[in-house]
């Protein structure tokens, strides 16, 4: 799967069949979509469903068959953006955006949004699960997250 974006609104997601050999565009192809898609943040494949976390904090829950979307639900909005992968560990979806602050969802059938905290620094790195902990990498600090 890949997903693509330019930061706006423009932006492709699209399923291809592995192998072959050459331009196999036209014959491995599986689904492709113009409507949704991301701009930095990579996809994440968790318990048979895809997740997108778009630009503006948009976060996409798809079938990776087909591409249908199961629902699509957004993070609180505020002008800076997601340079950050999202991750999932227990069911939890963890995204950081630029401006430091860090969001914890539930997602699965449908998506619940659990808290936020303010990191008080710039976010670029994804957050990294380790042992029941979250690894938060900050401008100037390395944070250790815990329940």
């Amino acid at each position: 799967m890949r997903s693509s974006g330019t930061g706006d609104d423009s932006c492709l997601s699209s399923k291809s069949r592995l192998g072959g050999e050459g331009d196999v565009t036209a014959t491995h192809r599986l689904w492709e979509r113009d409507d949704f898609g991301v701009f930095v943040a990579s996809p994440i494949a968790y318990e048979g469903r895809v997740y997108l976390l778009r630009n503006k904090g948009r976060v996409v829950c798809l079938d990776p068959k087909t591409g249908k979307p199961y629902w699509e639900e957004a993070l609180p909005r505020a002008a800076d953006a997601y340079y950050a992968s999202p991750v999932i560990a227990g069911g939890i979806l963890y995204a950081a955006r630029e401006d430091g602050m860090v969001f914890a969802a539930r997602v699965g059938e449908r998506f619940e949004l659990l808290g936020e905290n303010d990191m008080g620094e710039q976010i670029l790195a994804s957050p990294v699960p380790v042992d029941g902990r979250l690894l938060i990498r900050g401008a100037r600090h390395l944070f250790c997250v815990k329940d």
